[in-house]
């Protein structure tokens, strides 16, 4: 009897080495291993099963198991009220070291842990849904507002960037733009920087009539007048199309002058 109750004392600052490494926890995957190294210090721990929720007996019950090992089930219950129950398997016979005392201490820090564990999941569950939701926000933000480059904002402007690009954007299809400045590249682009279409190339107006006229100049020889000629090929009059080659600043390799 005086080796049990001498025993008592150490086996409590056992348990409140068990609340140190529990309260460093996180989870209930880690909280279980956790509790387990710190007991399996002290005592021939077998196994370590945490049932939350489940009920538990108003005392602890220390009983043999149907392999010889000694088997524990005490209730987790902390100031707040009872969370679970906890079943612990010790080898061999180790029924001296499990005093009603120290299982309930184990009982009450186990407790407060898985009670932290859970209380640390609401906030991880709530956080990721904030997250999502700012996520969703943000989507929204960038769906409403114009683009930073944008320096109009009248109604017109608006009424582009937040219907019309919207709904052009959703289809596979060549859009053509144009306008008398060059903020019709940038009209050109958004469509493409909220499709599907977002990683591929934009190829602006400008860039569309260059290549247009190369490849008729390239068919042509060089050629801009006359039958089979750049101008005849395009549908443009020769000195419209000179005209468009010396904005673009492209020139003839070859062909005739005239």
């Amino acid at each position: 009897m005086e080796a049990r109750e001498a025993r008592l004392p150490l086996s409590l600052r056992h348990a409140r080495d068990l609340g140190e490494a529990a309260a460093r926890t996180h989870t209930e995957a880690t909280l279980v291993p956790a509790a387990s190294a710190v007991l399996a210090r002290y005592f021939p721990l077998l196994r370590l099963e945490l049932h939350r929720g489940a009920g538990a007996p108003g005392a602890p019950e220390v009983r043999r198991g149907t392999g010889g090992e000694t088997v524990a089930v005490f209730a987790l219950r902390d100031a707040e009220g009872a969370v679970g129950c906890a079943t612990m398997a010790l080898a061999g016979s180790a029924a001296l070291d499990l005093t009603p005392a120290l299982l309930e201490a184990v009982g009450r820090l186990l407790a407060v842990a898985l009670r932290q564990v859970q209380v640390l999941g609401r906030v991880a569950a709530i956080a990721r849904r904030a997250q999502g939701e700012k996520r969703v926000l943000r989507e929204e933000l960038d769906r409403v507002a114009l683009p930073r480059e944008v320096v109009a904002a009248g109604p017109a402007m608006r009424a582009i960037f937040q219907e019309m690009v919207p709904l052009v954007a959703r289809q596979d299809t060549t859009v053509l733009v144009r306008g008398e400045t060059s903020g019709d590249e940038l009209v050109l682009s958004a469509p493409f920087t909220a499709a599907p279409r977002a990683k591929g190339r934009v190829m602006t107006y400008r860039e569309a009539t260059q290549r247009c006229i190369e490849e008729a100049l390239r068919a042509s020889g060089g050629k801009v007048y006359g039958e089979g000629g750049a101008a005849a090929a395009l549908g443009l009059k020769p000195t419209t199309l000179q005209s468009k080659m010396r904005k673009l600043g492209i020139r003839r390799e070859g062909g005739e002058e005239g």
